[in-house]
Protein backbone atom coordinates (compact mmCIF):
# COMPACT_ATOMS: atom_id res chain seq x y z
CA UNK A 1 0.00 0.00 0.00
CA UNK A 2 1.59 3.19 -1.19
CA UNK A 3 2.16 6.04 1.75
CA UNK A 4 -0.46 8.40 0.24
CA UNK A 5 -3.31 5.98 0.77
CA UNK A 6 -1.46 5.16 4.57
CA UNK A 7 -2.32 8.67 5.08
CA UNK A 8 -6.01 8.38 3.75
CA UNK A 9 -6.50 5.66 6.01
CA UNK A 10 -4.97 7.22 9.13
CA UNK A 11 -7.11 10.63 8.25
CA UNK A 12 -10.03 8.33 8.32
CA UNK A 13 -9.07 6.80 11.72
CA UNK A 14 -8.27 10.03 13.41
CA UNK A 15 -11.66 12.08 12.13
CA UNK A 16 -13.12 9.14 13.58
CA UNK A 17 -11.62 9.02 17.11
CA UNK A 18 -12.03 12.53 17.41
CA UNK A 19 -15.95 12.26 16.76
CA UNK A 20 -15.83 9.67 19.51
CA UNK A 21 -13.72 11.63 22.02
CA UNK A 22 -16.24 15.24 20.88
CA UNK A 23 -19.00 12.75 21.68
CA UNK A 24 -17.60 11.60 25.45
CA UNK A 25 -16.64 15.05 26.13
CA UNK A 26 -20.39 16.13 25.87
CA UNK A 27 -21.39 13.40 27.94
CA UNK A 28 -18.97 14.23 30.70
CA UNK A 29 -19.62 17.87 30.64
CA UNK A 30 -23.38 17.02 30.92
CA UNK A 31 -22.63 14.97 33.53
CA UNK A 32 -21.53 17.74 35.49
CA UNK A 33 -24.76 19.34 35.76
CA UNK A 34 -27.47 16.63 35.46
CA UNK A 35 -27.42 13.29 37.81
CA UNK A 36 -26.22 9.91 36.75
CA UNK A 37 -29.56 8.10 37.10
CA UNK A 38 -31.15 10.75 34.92
CA UNK A 39 -29.28 9.81 31.85
CA UNK A 40 -29.40 7.37 29.24
CA UNK A 41 -25.45 7.34 27.55
CA UNK A 42 -26.26 7.73 23.65
CA UNK A 43 -24.76 4.78 21.55
CA UNK A 44 -22.83 6.27 18.65
CA UNK A 45 -24.84 6.32 15.61
CA UNK A 46 -23.99 3.70 13.36
CA UNK A 47 -24.05 6.01 10.09
CA UNK A 48 -22.69 3.53 7.23
CA UNK A 49 -25.26 3.34 4.42
CA UNK A 50 -25.13 -0.29 2.50
CA UNK A 51 -26.04 -0.88 -1.15
CA UNK A 52 -27.81 -3.94 -2.34
CA UNK A 53 -24.60 -5.20 -4.63
CA UNK A 54 -25.11 -8.24 -6.95
CA UNK A 55 -21.31 -6.89 -8.65
CA UNK A 56 -20.06 -7.63 -4.69
CA UNK A 57 -21.22 -11.42 -5.11
CA UNK A 58 -19.96 -11.77 -8.34
CA UNK A 59 -16.49 -10.65 -6.76
CA UNK A 60 -17.01 -13.08 -3.88
CA UNK A 61 -17.56 -15.67 -6.19
CA UNK A 62 -14.29 -14.50 -7.69
CA UNK A 63 -12.34 -15.21 -4.48
CA UNK A 64 -13.85 -18.49 -3.63
CA UNK A 65 -13.13 -19.90 -7.16
CA UNK A 66 -9.52 -18.23 -6.81
CA UNK A 67 -9.70 -16.27 -9.94
CA UNK A 68 -8.87 -12.92 -7.40
CA UNK A 69 -6.06 -13.82 -4.86
CA UNK A 70 -3.54 -12.05 -3.06
CA UNK A 71 -1.29 -12.65 -6.02
CA UNK A 72 -3.69 -11.74 -8.74
CA UNK A 73 -2.17 -8.39 -10.46
CA UNK A 74 -5.35 -6.72 -11.62
CA UNK A 75 -6.55 -4.41 -8.72
CA UNK A 76 -6.30 -5.21 -4.79
CA UNK A 77 -8.84 -3.74 -2.48
CA UNK A 78 -7.69 -1.59 0.51
CA UNK A 79 -9.57 -3.03 3.84
CA UNK A 80 -11.61 -2.29 5.86
CA UNK A 81 -14.91 -3.76 4.20
CA UNK A 82 -18.33 -3.41 5.25
CA UNK A 83 -21.04 -5.85 4.46
CA UNK A 84 -24.17 -7.03 4.96
CA UNK A 85 -26.00 -10.24 4.95
CA UNK A 86 -29.21 -10.71 3.51
CA UNK A 87 -30.20 -10.98 7.50
CA UNK A 88 -29.51 -7.76 8.25
CA UNK A 89 -26.12 -8.92 10.13
CA UNK A 90 -23.29 -6.62 8.90
CA UNK A 91 -19.46 -7.34 9.54
CA UNK A 92 -16.48 -5.42 9.06
CA UNK A 93 -13.92 -7.30 7.36
CA UNK A 94 -9.76 -6.35 7.76
CA UNK A 95 -8.25 -8.46 5.47
CA UNK A 96 -8.20 -10.72 2.47
CA UNK A 97 -8.01 -13.75 4.48
CA UNK A 98 -11.36 -12.28 5.84
CA UNK A 99 -12.91 -11.48 2.51
CA UNK A 100 -11.83 -15.37 1.45
CA UNK A 101 -13.72 -16.42 4.66
CA UNK A 102 -16.48 -14.36 3.88
CA UNK A 103 -16.45 -15.70 0.48
CA UNK A 104 -16.16 -20.03 1.79
CA UNK A 105 -18.94 -19.75 3.72
CA UNK A 106 -21.87 -18.37 1.95
CA UNK A 107 -25.07 -20.26 1.45
CA UNK A 108 -28.67 -19.63 0.11
CA UNK A 109 -29.84 -18.87 3.74
CA UNK A 110 -26.93 -16.59 4.87
CA UNK A 111 -24.54 -14.78 2.01
CA UNK A 112 -23.62 -11.10 1.57
CA UNK A 113 -25.85 -9.41 -0.26
CA UNK A 114 -25.00 -5.55 0.10
CA UNK A 115 -21.52 -3.05 0.56
CA UNK A 116 -20.96 -0.14 2.32
CA UNK A 117 -19.61 2.19 -0.55
CA UNK A 118 -17.31 3.87 -1.03
CA UNK A 119 -14.54 0.92 -1.70
CA UNK A 120 -10.93 1.97 -2.06
CA UNK A 121 -9.00 -0.04 -4.53
CA UNK A 122 -5.38 -0.13 -6.50
CA UNK A 123 -5.22 -0.72 -9.76
CA UNK A 124 -1.86 -0.77 -11.10
CA UNK A 125 -0.31 2.16 -9.86
CA UNK A 126 -3.86 4.29 -9.65
CA UNK A 127 -6.05 4.16 -6.40
CA UNK A 128 -10.10 3.97 -7.89
CA UNK A 129 -12.78 4.95 -5.36
CA UNK A 130 -15.64 2.14 -6.10
CA UNK A 131 -18.17 4.88 -5.29
CA UNK A 132 -21.30 2.55 -6.69
CA UNK A 133 -22.38 -0.79 -8.28
CA UNK A 134 -21.60 0.63 -11.73
CA UNK A 135 -17.86 1.45 -11.11
CA UNK A 136 -17.42 -2.09 -9.21
CA UNK A 137 -18.95 -3.87 -12.20
CA UNK A 138 -16.78 -1.72 -14.21
CA UNK A 139 -13.44 -3.16 -12.39
CA UNK A 140 -14.69 -6.51 -12.29
CA UNK A 141 -14.55 -6.32 -16.34
CA UNK A 142 -11.92 -4.28 -16.85
CA UNK A 143 -9.87 -7.40 -14.58
CA UNK A 144 -11.81 -10.01 -16.75
CA UNK A 145 -13.89 -11.15 -13.39
CA UNK A 146 -17.06 -13.12 -14.34
CA UNK A 147 -19.97 -11.15 -13.18
CA UNK A 148 -24.05 -12.36 -13.52
CA UNK A 149 -24.08 -10.76 -17.13
CA UNK A 150 -21.07 -13.59 -18.17
CA UNK A 151 -22.68 -16.41 -16.08
CA UNK A 152 -26.15 -15.97 -17.24
CA UNK A 153 -25.55 -15.73 -20.82
CA UNK A 154 -23.09 -18.54 -20.72
CA UNK A 155 -25.86 -21.22 -19.25
CA UNK A 156 -29.02 -19.39 -19.94
CA UNK A 157 -30.98 -21.52 -22.70
CA UNK A 158 -28.35 -24.47 -21.94
CA UNK A 159 -29.06 -25.20 -19.07
CA UNK A 160 -32.20 -23.81 -18.13
CA UNK A 161 -34.93 -21.70 -19.10
CA UNK A 162 -37.40 -19.26 -17.37
CA UNK A 163 -41.10 -20.70 -16.39
CA UNK A 164 -43.09 -17.71 -17.72
CA UNK A 165 -44.37 -15.25 -17.42
CA UNK A 166 -41.54 -13.02 -15.01
CA UNK A 167 -40.46 -9.38 -14.90
CA UNK A 168 -37.32 -7.44 -15.49
CA UNK A 169 -36.49 -3.95 -14.49
CA UNK A 170 -35.28 -1.62 -17.68
CA UNK A 171 -32.78 0.92 -17.55
CA UNK A 172 -35.71 3.68 -16.88
CA UNK A 173 -36.12 1.26 -13.41
CA UNK A 174 -39.50 0.62 -15.20
CA UNK A 175 -40.73 -3.41 -14.65
CA UNK A 176 -41.16 -5.19 -18.31
CA UNK A 177 -43.51 -8.12 -18.32
CA UNK A 178 -41.49 -10.87 -20.16
CA UNK A 179 -44.05 -13.54 -21.29
CA UNK A 180 -42.41 -16.00 -23.44
CA UNK A 181 -38.67 -16.33 -24.73
CA UNK A 182 -39.11 -13.98 -27.79
CA UNK A 183 -40.09 -11.31 -25.33
CA UNK A 184 -37.28 -11.95 -23.58
CA UNK A 185 -34.40 -11.57 -25.99
CA UNK A 186 -36.58 -8.95 -28.15
CA UNK A 187 -36.29 -6.88 -24.34
CA UNK A 188 -32.72 -7.25 -23.87
CA UNK A 189 -32.27 -6.22 -27.61
CA UNK A 190 -33.76 -3.06 -26.70
CA UNK A 191 -31.53 -2.63 -23.63
CA UNK A 192 -28.18 -4.12 -24.45
CA UNK A 193 -27.03 -7.42 -24.17
CA UNK A 194 -24.07 -5.64 -22.21
CA UNK A 195 -26.31 -4.68 -19.89
CA UNK A 196 -26.32 -6.50 -15.96
CA UNK A 197 -29.73 -8.17 -15.91
CA UNK A 198 -32.23 -7.51 -13.68
CA UNK A 199 -34.74 -9.66 -12.25
CA UNK A 200 -37.85 -9.26 -9.93
CA UNK A 201 -37.71 -11.89 -7.63
CA UNK A 202 -39.41 -14.23 -7.05
CA UNK A 203 -39.58 -16.68 -10.16
CA UNK A 204 -38.93 -19.99 -10.94
CA UNK A 205 -35.98 -21.40 -13.78
CA UNK A 206 -36.36 -25.10 -15.22
CA UNK A 207 -33.51 -27.16 -15.40
CA UNK A 208 -33.42 -29.18 -19.02
CA UNK A 209 -31.29 -31.88 -17.49
CA UNK A 210 -32.68 -32.52 -14.30
CA UNK A 211 -36.18 -32.11 -15.90
CA UNK A 212 -37.02 -29.96 -12.64
CA UNK A 213 -38.42 -26.60 -11.69
CA UNK A 214 -36.05 -24.72 -8.94
CA UNK A 215 -37.78 -21.57 -7.00
CA UNK A 216 -35.12 -18.20 -7.41
CA UNK A 217 -36.00 -15.79 -4.74
CA UNK A 218 -32.54 -13.23 -5.35
CA UNK A 219 -29.46 -13.08 -7.32
CA UNK A 220 -27.72 -15.64 -4.85
CA UNK A 221 -29.56 -18.11 -5.52
CA UNK A 222 -29.44 -17.57 -9.30
CA UNK A 223 -25.96 -17.98 -9.21
CA UNK A 224 -26.60 -21.50 -7.24
CA UNK A 225 -28.59 -22.80 -10.57
CA UNK A 226 -25.61 -21.14 -12.29
CA UNK A 227 -23.33 -23.80 -10.60
CA UNK A 228 -25.89 -27.06 -11.07
CA UNK A 229 -24.91 -26.18 -14.49
CA UNK A 230 -22.58 -28.41 -16.67
CA UNK A 231 -21.12 -26.21 -19.38
CA UNK A 232 -21.05 -27.03 -23.39
CA UNK A 233 -17.87 -29.54 -24.43
CA UNK A 234 -15.27 -26.75 -26.11
CA UNK A 235 -15.15 -28.61 -29.43
CA UNK A 236 -12.12 -28.42 -31.48
CA UNK A 237 -10.00 -30.37 -34.46
CA UNK A 238 -6.67 -30.47 -36.01
CA UNK A 239 -6.73 -30.20 -39.85
CA UNK A 240 -4.08 -31.96 -41.77
CA UNK A 241 -3.69 -31.59 -45.43
CA UNK A 242 -3.68 -35.49 -47.26
CA UNK A 243 -1.91 -33.67 -50.83
CA UNK A 244 -3.70 -32.47 -53.83
CA UNK A 245 -7.26 -31.04 -52.63
CA UNK A 246 -8.10 -33.91 -49.80
CA UNK A 247 -8.00 -32.74 -45.88
CA UNK A 248 -8.47 -35.06 -43.07
CA UNK A 249 -9.73 -33.16 -39.96
CA UNK A 250 -9.64 -35.21 -36.36
CA UNK A 251 -11.88 -33.92 -33.40
CA UNK A 252 -9.95 -33.67 -30.73
CA UNK A 253 -11.65 -31.83 -27.11
CA UNK A 254 -12.04 -32.75 -23.43
CA UNK A 255 -13.85 -35.39 -22.71
CA UNK A 256 -14.33 -36.37 -25.89
CA UNK A 257 -15.18 -39.69 -24.95
CA UNK A 258 -18.29 -38.79 -22.67
CA UNK A 259 -20.12 -36.48 -25.93
CA UNK A 260 -22.29 -39.00 -27.41
CA UNK A 261 -22.73 -37.44 -30.97
CA UNK A 262 -21.87 -34.63 -32.88
CA UNK A 263 -21.78 -33.89 -36.19
CA UNK A 264 -19.96 -32.62 -39.30
CA UNK A 265 -20.65 -29.73 -41.14
CA UNK A 266 -19.21 -28.01 -44.85
CA UNK A 267 -20.72 -24.72 -45.55
CA UNK A 268 -23.70 -25.53 -43.72
CA UNK A 269 -24.52 -28.35 -44.78
CA UNK A 270 -24.08 -31.84 -42.31
CA UNK A 271 -21.68 -34.02 -43.28
CA UNK A 272 -21.79 -36.68 -41.33
CA UNK A 273 -22.51 -37.92 -37.88
CA UNK A 274 -20.03 -38.72 -35.44
CA UNK A 275 -19.04 -39.79 -31.66
CA UNK A 276 -19.44 -42.57 -29.35
CA UNK A 277 -23.08 -42.90 -29.85
CA UNK A 278 -22.80 -43.91 -33.73
CA UNK A 279 -19.72 -45.33 -33.47
CA UNK A 280 -17.86 -42.80 -35.20
CA UNK A 281 -13.75 -42.32 -35.79
CA UNK A 282 -14.27 -38.46 -34.90
CA UNK A 283 -12.71 -37.86 -38.41
CA UNK A 284 -13.34 -36.34 -41.35
CA UNK A 285 -11.99 -37.04 -44.54
CA UNK A 286 -13.21 -35.05 -47.78
CA UNK A 287 -11.87 -33.78 -50.97
CA UNK A 288 -12.21 -30.64 -52.41
CA UNK A 289 -12.80 -28.02 -55.47
CA UNK A 290 -10.42 -25.14 -54.65
CA UNK A 291 -12.11 -22.39 -52.99
CA UNK A 292 -12.86 -21.29 -49.55
CA UNK A 293 -14.79 -23.44 -46.93
CA UNK A 294 -16.07 -23.02 -43.42
CA UNK A 295 -15.63 -26.53 -41.87
CA UNK A 296 -17.49 -26.46 -38.57
CA UNK A 297 -18.41 -29.69 -35.78
CA UNK A 298 -21.60 -29.19 -33.90
CA UNK A 299 -23.18 -30.91 -30.79
CA UNK A 300 -26.15 -30.96 -28.73
CA UNK A 301 -26.31 -32.60 -25.59
CA UNK A 302 -28.29 -32.57 -22.39
CA UNK A 303 -25.83 -34.41 -20.21
CA UNK A 304 -23.29 -31.76 -20.53
CA UNK A 305 -26.69 -28.80 -20.41
CA UNK A 306 -26.03 -28.00 -23.92
CA UNK A 307 -29.05 -27.61 -24.97
CA UNK A 308 -29.06 -24.64 -27.15
CA UNK A 309 -25.71 -26.71 -29.08
CA UNK A 310 -22.50 -25.73 -29.15
CA UNK A 311 -19.88 -24.96 -32.58
CA UNK A 312 -16.60 -24.63 -33.40
CA UNK A 313 -15.45 -23.60 -37.44
CA UNK A 314 -12.57 -23.00 -39.16
CA UNK A 315 -12.27 -21.20 -42.48
CA UNK A 316 -10.25 -23.53 -45.12
CA UNK A 317 -8.51 -22.02 -48.10
CA UNK A 318 -7.84 -24.84 -50.83
CA UNK A 319 -5.67 -24.49 -53.15
CA UNK A 320 -4.88 -26.77 -55.91
CA UNK A 321 -1.06 -27.76 -55.92
CA UNK A 322 -1.20 -29.55 -59.34
CA UNK A 323 -0.66 -27.19 -61.79
CA UNK A 324 -2.33 -26.21 -64.87
CA UNK A 325 0.15 -26.15 -67.70
CA UNK A 326 0.27 -24.70 -71.03
CA UNK A 327 2.84 -23.37 -73.50
CA UNK A 328 2.75 -21.53 -76.86
CA UNK A 329 4.33 -22.84 -80.70
CA UNK A 330 6.12 -20.70 -82.75
CA UNK A 331 7.97 -21.44 -86.50
CA UNK A 332 11.27 -19.96 -86.50
CA UNK A 333 12.10 -22.00 -89.88
CA UNK A 334 10.93 -25.39 -91.27
CA UNK A 335 12.21 -27.60 -88.85
CA UNK A 336 13.09 -25.32 -86.35
CA UNK A 337 10.61 -24.29 -83.57
CA UNK A 338 10.48 -22.55 -80.61
CA UNK A 339 8.26 -23.50 -77.30
CA UNK A 340 7.18 -20.39 -74.84
CA UNK A 341 5.62 -21.49 -71.31
CA UNK A 342 2.92 -19.45 -70.55
CA UNK A 343 1.63 -21.08 -67.22
CA UNK A 344 0.51 -19.01 -64.36
CA UNK A 345 3.64 -20.34 -61.54
CA UNK A 346 5.90 -21.13 -64.79
CA UNK A 347 8.49 -18.63 -62.43
CA UNK A 348 7.76 -20.55 -59.31
CA UNK A 349 8.27 -24.46 -59.79
CA UNK A 350 10.79 -26.59 -61.16
CA UNK A 351 9.09 -28.46 -64.68
CA UNK A 352 10.97 -30.00 -67.86
CA UNK A 353 10.41 -30.03 -71.33
CA UNK A 354 10.29 -33.66 -72.98
CA UNK A 355 9.95 -34.35 -76.81
CA UNK A 356 8.70 -37.88 -77.49
CA UNK A 357 9.08 -39.86 -81.25
CA UNK A 358 7.09 -42.71 -81.48
CA UNK A 359 6.46 -42.62 -77.74
CA UNK A 360 9.96 -42.49 -77.18
CA UNK A 361 11.63 -40.08 -75.79
CA UNK A 362 14.43 -38.52 -77.63
CA UNK A 363 15.02 -35.17 -75.49
CA UNK A 364 14.44 -34.12 -72.43
CA UNK A 365 15.83 -31.00 -70.51
CA UNK A 366 14.95 -29.29 -67.15
CA UNK A 367 13.54 -25.73 -66.55
CA UNK A 368 14.55 -24.66 -62.96
CA UNK A 369 12.22 -21.88 -61.23
CA UNK A 370 13.09 -18.16 -62.78
CA UNK A 371 14.48 -20.09 -65.86
CA UNK A 372 13.81 -18.48 -69.41
CA UNK A 373 11.13 -20.27 -70.08
CA UNK A 374 12.10 -21.47 -73.37
CA UNK A 375 13.23 -24.12 -75.83
CA UNK A 376 14.03 -24.00 -79.07
CA UNK A 377 14.41 -27.59 -81.04
CA UNK A 378 15.55 -28.31 -84.68
CA UNK A 379 13.65 -31.49 -85.88
CA UNK A 380 14.16 -34.11 -88.45
CA UNK A 381 11.69 -34.96 -90.96
CA UNK A 382 8.71 -37.15 -88.84
CA UNK A 383 5.62 -36.89 -86.33
CA UNK A 384 6.59 -35.88 -82.79
CA UNK A 385 5.36 -34.77 -79.70
CA UNK A 386 6.25 -31.95 -77.18
CA UNK A 387 5.46 -31.82 -73.41
CA UNK A 388 5.64 -29.27 -70.69
CA UNK A 389 5.59 -31.62 -67.52
CA UNK A 390 5.59 -30.90 -63.59
CA UNK A 391 5.94 -32.97 -60.87
CA UNK A 392 4.72 -30.80 -57.61
CA UNK A 393 4.67 -31.83 -54.05
CA UNK A 394 1.74 -32.69 -52.86
CA UNK A 395 -0.14 -33.34 -56.24
CA UNK A 396 -0.25 -36.47 -56.67
CA UNK A 397 0.08 -37.09 -60.62
CA UNK A 398 2.36 -36.15 -63.21
CA UNK A 399 0.95 -32.85 -64.64
CA UNK A 400 1.77 -32.64 -68.41
CA UNK A 401 0.20 -30.79 -71.06
CA UNK A 402 1.15 -31.54 -74.72
CA UNK A 403 1.31 -30.28 -78.81
CA UNK A 404 2.04 -32.35 -81.89
CA UNK A 405 4.50 -31.13 -84.09
CA UNK A 406 4.40 -32.21 -87.65
CA UNK A 407 7.82 -31.83 -89.63
CA UNK A 408 7.87 -32.67 -93.59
Amino acid sequence: MSKSVNKQLIFWIVLKGLFQIGLLSLILLLNGCINDDEIDFPVEPDTTQFSESTAIISLLRAVEKSNLTTNQSCFELFYPVEFRYNNDLTITVESFQGLSEVANNMNAGLHVNAVAFPILASKGDVIKTINNESDLLELLEECELVTLRDEFDKYFTQCFDFVYPIEMIALDSGTVPIDTLQDYFNFEAQQGFDKQPIFVYPLEVYSYSKNQIFPVTNDFELFEIFDMCKTCPSLFFTTDWAGDTRYVFEADFPKIDQLEQFAWYVDGIKIEEDGIGVNGDFILDRTFEPGTYEICMKAQSLAFDCFAGTQYCEILEVVDPCPTLSFIVEEITADTYEFTATFEKQDEIEYSWAIYQNQDLIFFEEEKAGGDDRLEYQFNPGDYVVCVEAEVHGCSTVTKVCEEIIVN
